[in-house]
């Protein structure tokens, strides 16, 4: 007799792993005995800057487990390296300018995408906190410098939403643009810290069946990123896909990978995307308790991309 086959469990089984694919180098982020995880990095000169976070959320079996330590705080920790991959410095990440946005941030800053823009370090973030008990998230723009945030700014929902996460960033000639949404598309610009719809429809909600992922690179004349599906939860674990998204000048979209893992069947999530010559650098969280980057060339891509 046939057994009974789950549609899930044969959708996860067949998802191909992006290291089993691709020529690459894989590098942990550590530090002392800590959980780190979700790093997203960017370049400054010649250094390679990553921010990864900690938390008082332990999660284990993908998801299947989880709690506390304590109340709910999230730390993040800056990792500078030189072109050889060497560790130069880290240190504790100082968000008193974020926390400072009462009811915004009281809770710390999760899931930064660093991105360069006129020469310094930005991120897209959320702040956490919680209203009547129940957590909300608001995304953040902010700037670094050094190991410190030195100006926080909370961006309103476009649907007055009290949990928005995943805002991808763009910078196009020095323009900020933030993706909502990747499936649908959804642009919005940023304008002296005033968000307006730039491409799409505006959006009703923020159930986007493909979201960010990562910020996006310039890649000739076009724009690369990772994007992550919902998760598909099987046996009381979460499994997260991701898929490379291609835009052209104009960001409109000019292909879509097949969805993959990146090491792992489970809980990952990629939020930094750097490029430096033909060189890309890759930064992800697996299972919400440890960071790693891949860096790998460019030609890699045409594994999973035809128009790049």
């Amino acid at each position: 007799m046939q057994e009974n086959i789950d549609i899930k469990e044969v959708l996860i089984q067949t998802t191909p792993l992006l290291v089993e694919r691709i020529e690459h180098k894989k590098f942990q982020i550590k530090h002392q005995d800590l959980n780190l995880f979700n790093p997203s990095v960017t370049y400054l000169n010649s250094e390679k800057i990553v921010i990864a976070r900690s938390s008082t959320l332990q999660v284990f079996d993908d998801g299947k487990y989880y709690g506390y330590l304590a109340p709910h705080d999230t730390v993040n920790y800056v990792f500078k390296y030189d072109n050889k991959e060497k560790l130069t410095s880290s240190a504790l990440l100082d968000d008193s300018e974020c926390r400072k946005l009462k009811g915004i941030a009281d809770c710390g800053i999760e899931d930064i995408r660093l991105f360069k823009r006129d020469n310094s370090i930005f991120g897209v973030c959320a702040g956490i906190s919680f209203l009547n008990k129940k957590i909300r998230a608001t995304q953040l723009l902010i700037e670094i410098q050094s190991n410190s945030v030195v100006k926080a700014t909370a961006l309103n929902s476009p649907i007055n939403s009290l949990y928005e996460k995943n805002w991808t960033p763009l910078v196009s000639d020095e323009d900020l643009y933030l993706l909502y949404s990747l499936d649908p598309l959804i642009c919005m610009e940023i304008e002296e810290e005033k968000m307006s719809l730039k491409k799409g429809p505006y959006p009703k909600s923020n159930n986007a069946t493909l979201r960010g992922g990562t910020p996006f690179a310039k890649i000739g004349n076009q724009w690369l990123s990772l994007a992550h599906y919902p998760p598909i939860v099987f046996e009381q674990r979460r499994y997260y896909r991701h898929c490379f998204i291609l835009l052209d000048k104009d960001f409109n979209l000019v292909e879509r990978s097949e969805p993959f893992f990146i090491q792992k069947r489970g809980i990952e999530f990629a939020a930094g995307l750097a490029v430096s010559g033909d060189e890309v650098t890759l930064s992800y969280g697996v299972s919400d308790r440890s960071a790693f980057y891949l860096n790998f060339n460019l030609p890699e891509l045409d594994k999973f991309l035809v128009c790049v």
